[in-house]
């Protein structure tokens, strides 16, 4: 009887103990989160500041600072980078005036697709789509049976930024993209900032959420791919 006792009261004392641990451990990445949260906040604060400073300086302050910091990224830049920059300065010209993903993509010679998804709660999100090779833009590819099969790599930009930012070097070997799609990839890439590839479509009902979670986008995302 007394062991029996015991028995039942050292699998109560485990059960409270794993409990315990389980709350330990969600407050703990609760809090993690928030600081990360908090951090986010504080640089966006501080992003928003240095644009404000940046704007009201005189511009032989901003010569001298671009000018210098030109001079420092060519000396520790590699000779071979050097050497391509000053065999293509157009490049630099054309990438300023591309309009978009597609173009920089093709500034390149590459083949870049845009879709758009259609989100269950009437978002439209903009993805773009690097899958061929130079010279492969008529193979169908992941396109079902009798299509050619390549691994798919999702890609997604930082914090205030877009696609473009994945293809805007001057230097295709860069790009991760393109390095990807050289190496057999099917490559997809994201773009939330973005007037043409992501908007609200219609009017979501009275007091439901508005806008989607990052991860609940890429669950749409993985799913179309």
């Amino acid at each position: 009887m007394h062991t029996t006792d015991g028995s039942i009261l050292m699998r109560q004392v485990g059960i409270q103990a794993r409990e315990v641990f389980v709350v330990e451990h969600l407050h703990s990445r609760l809090k993690r989160e928030y600081l990360a949260l908090f951090a986010s906040l504080i640089f966006l604060f501080l992003e928003g500041l240095i644009r404000i400073i940046t704007l009201g300086l005189p511009q032989p302050i901003i010569r001298f600072c671009y000018n210098r910091s030109r001079n420092l990224f060519n000396a520790l830049s590699s000779s071979q980078g050097r050497q391509a920059r000053s065999k293509q300065p157009s490049i630099v010209s054309s990438i300023a005036n591309a309009s978009d993903f597609v173009d920089l993509c093709s500034l390149f010679g590459y083949y870049a697709e845009e879709h758009v998804l259609h989100t269950g709660d009437g978002y439209l999100l903009g993805l773009h789509r690097l899958g061929w090779k130079k010279g492969q833009e008529n193979m169908r590819v992941n396109a079902g049976k009798g299509s050619t099969s390549k691994p798919v790599v999702y890609m997604h930009h930082g914090l205030l930024m877009n696609s473009e930012v994945w293809v805007c070097l001057t230097e295709k070997e860069r790009c991760l993209p393109f390095m990807l799609v050289e190496r057999g990839y099917d490559v997809w890439v994201r773009s939330i900032f973005s007037t043409k590839s992501s908007c609200e479509v219609d009017i979501s009902p009275a007091g439901q959420q508005q806008g989607k979670q990052i991860l609940e986008e890429v669950n749409e995302m993985v799913a179309y791919l």
